[in-house]
């Protein structure tokens, strides 16, 4: 763990995929962050919406932002990322102000581990507490959506790998039947 965040989550997951093909799906940080996108019990009803640079999101230096509303709040990150190792490790960190209810800056990112014909993904998450008045809401709510967001990301990427094999499954079964 980073020395400047004073908590940590982090969710593993077996892939069944190879992790060059999962570093190429989670390296798109719309399937990582599809989860922000749609309306849930964690954003209170909420979503929020994702702007790439021109990078993508991909690469060192690469700038992503988040923004949108939650119980009528303004909320807005600022990502940009620091580790980008194909088909090991990224890593993207907050910079700057954030306008968030339950953290303060954060770093965040995955790790790829061969497994076989598979992956180990570990997405991970460091964090402070946000300041002031709202320092209550991250005292009680922080753990919870460190969970929920690292765990969505696994699951998502889970999913994705297993539709993908199912349906290649499914022609083999269709093709070998002529």
């Amino acid at each position: 763990m980073n020395s400047q965040f004073k908590y940590h989550y982090e969710t593993k997951a077996i892939l069944q995929a190879s992790p060059q093909s999962a570093f190429d799906y989670l390296n798109d940080h719309r399937n990582l962050s599809a989860h922000m996108g749609k309306s849930s019990w964690m954003m209170a009803g909420s979503k929020m919406d994702v702007k790439l640079d021109e990078k993508q999101g991909q690469g060192v230096g690469a700038e992503i932002i988040l923004y949108g509303k939650m119980m009528g709040i303004e909320l807005f990150v600022r990502e940009f990322v620091t580790v980008s190792e194909s088909p090991k490790k990224k890593i993207w960190e907050t910079s700057g102000p954030q306008k968030l209810l339950i953290l303060d800056q954060y770093r965040m990112g995955f790790e790829l581990i061969p497994a076989g014909e598979n992956s180990e993904l570990k997405v991970f998450i460091d964090y402070n507490l946000p300041h002031g008045a709202q320092k209550i809401l991250g005292v009680l709510f922080s753990k919870f959506y460190a969970r929920w967001c690292t765990e969505q990301m696994a699951k998502d990427a889970k999913m994705y790998f297993s539709k993908r094999l199912h349906f290649a499954t499914g022609e083999k079964s269709l093709a070998a039947r002529r």
